[in-house]
């Protein structure tokens, strides 16, 4: 092989040099290519998804507001629903009101007045156990009489232990409540018997009206024995209600045998809600016809000897007998 002169090998290395920068030029422009075509690429997509968001947002709300209505339409029924079964329920109510209305004004408790008759009251079981009631009006072809039967429909009142037989004051009050009712009638007269907050007591009206309540079950002393009447003093007719009282505690002391304990009427009793609620032309009284601790024998073993008592105090009254305060 022939030695290249310098001219030669200076001229090799140009060429060399050459090629390179062409080669050079040649990837430079096909990577700036790639470079445009990556980023036309990149912000295409970019583009593409901004449109495709705004398509799905535009048609998220067209779907939101076609399934609202529905919705809302459905809500519309939901509620008109209701209020159909409500008035359905309303007439099945009503209707079954005056069915037992209707059987109740029929219904007389088989409890024939007899002087020597001794009727027992069993003892409650745990909670409130009532008698029931009579609560319908009579037919208004006689005079009307009021009997209330302390705290029926509402709560038991006073409670005995199990040693005085577990025995319940409510139980009590509404079994000589009925007694009284069917002394009066055979009367002759038209009677309501009435629970401790009824709603007929807001004027009522009648020739008069007696609450029925029975004392303590708790021992206090030796002379907690005997009965209590009272009137309210903020009465129309003053004299009537002082001769309501002078019958009730004459007869009902003549008939039971209980004293009357004058020295114990609470304020409870001279402020009786019924006092304030009737009309000012009903005279009205409430007694607490003895107890529960030492008059409990003749309170549960013979009802139908207290009711006899209230029952002649009241027909005193209303027959207008002279009695004396």
């Amino acid at each position: 092989m022939s030695k290249l002169t310098p001219d030669e090998s200076e001229k090799i290395k140009e060429e060399q040099r050459l090629r390179t920068t062409e080669a050079l030029k040649t990837v430079s422009k096909i990577n700036l290519k790639f470079v445009l075509i990556f980023l036309g690429i990149f912000f295409g997509c970019i583009c593409l998804l901004s449109i495709i968001y705004g398509l799905y947002g535009v048609f998220s709300r067209y779907t939101s507001t076609k399934q609202t209505l529905p919705v809302k339409a459905t809500q519309a029924d939901r509620v008109a629903t209701q209020v159909g079964n409500l008035l359905a329920t309303k007439q099945v109510l009503e209707s079954q009101i005056a069915q037992a209305t209707a059987e109740s004004t029929s219904y007389i408790w088989a409890y024939p007045f007899n002087e020597s008759l001794s009727t027992t009251i069993t003892a409650s079981t745990p909670g409130v156990t009532q008698q029931p009631i009579n609560s319908s009006q009579t037919p208004r072809s006689n005079k009307l009489i009021g009997i209330v039967a302390g705290y029926s429909g509402n709560d038991s009142g006073a409670v005995c232990p199990e040693a005085l037989g577990g025995y319940h004051e409510v139980d009590i009050n509404q079994k000589i409540a009925n007694f009284v009712k069917d002394n009066l009638v055979a009367a002759g007269y038209d009677v309501d018997l009435l629970t401790e907050f009824d709603t007929r007591l807001t004027g009522y009206q009648s020739l008069a009206l007696v609450s029925i309540h029975s004392d303590s079950c708790e021992y206090i002393n030796d002379q907690a024995t005997g009965f209590k009447v009272s009137t309210t003093g903020l009465n129309m007719n003053p004299e009537k209600s002082a001769r309501l009282t002078t019958c009730l505690q004459t007869k009902y002391t003549e008939i039971t045998g209980l004293q009357f304990h004058s020295g114990a009427v609470t304020s409870d009793m001279t402020t009786y809600h019924p006092f304030n609620e009737v009309d000012n032309n009903t005279t009205a009284a409430v007694i607490e016809i003895g107890y529960l601790y030492l008059d409990n024998k003749i309170l549960t073993e013979h009802p139908d000897l207290i009711a006899r008592g209230i029952s002649e105090g009241i027909l005193c009254y209303v027959n207008n007998e002279n009695k004396s305060p």
